[in-house]
């Protein structure tokens, strides 16, 4: 089965942020960190219990090429809910 993602507005703005602020490091890199997000997700919708517990019913996962973590919630019988998690500056 696989899982939905629902980000949240704030989440959404959060990673937005994040690639604008990779791409003014490294032309490129905010693609990259894109990518490394997108990798994520699709492993989550698979695995959605992959993630470690954070509290109570919140998981994070945390990318390996970028400080930056996802904390997310199983809410329904196939839906994700990812919140903002922006450690990355």
């Amino acid at each position: 089965m696989n899982y939905k993602i629902k980000l949240t507005p704030s989440a959404l703005n959060d990673l937005q942020n994040a690639i604008d602020y990779y791409n003014e490091q490294q032309k490129g890199l905010g693609k990259k960190f894109n990518l490394s997000i997108k990798k994520m997700f699709s492993q989550l919708r698979k695995v959605p219990t992959s993630g470690s517990f954070m509290y109570e019913n919140v998981r994070f996962r945390v990318l390996k090429q970028f400080p930056f973590i996802i904390l997310y919630e199983l809410i329904e019988n196939d839906t994700i809910a990812v919140y903002p998690s922006s450690i990355h500056h």
